[in-house]
């Protein structure tokens, strides 16, 4: 159970199946905990299921921008080859 409120940007596993996901916002006021799985999928918590979930911090995946669709360069990096520039 964590008894910790969760911090946004951090990320977190769940101790029981191992999946990890970084918590995007945390608002108390309004008692719900938006989360980012892994592979992108978003998920929303009350503080209530927050508390009961089996999580702790843990350290950002080597792939992290993958899931979050955040990259410097759109084409990772190739190039066209089978295009003329008159094209």
């Amino acid at each position: 159970m964590s008894k910790r409120l969760p911090e946004a940007g951090q990320w977190y596993q769940h101790l029981g199946k191992g999946q990890v996901f970084c918590v995007i916002d945390s608002d108390p006021a309004d008692m719900v905990v938006l989360v980012q799985n892994f592979d992108g999928d978003t998920e929303e918590f009350t503080l209530r299921q927050w508390r009961e979930l089996e999580v702790e911090p843990c350290a950002q995946p080597e792939n992290w921008s993958g899931s979050l669709d955040i990259a410097d360069r759109d084409d990772l990096g190739t190039r066209i080859s089978d295009t003329s520039r008159a094209d």
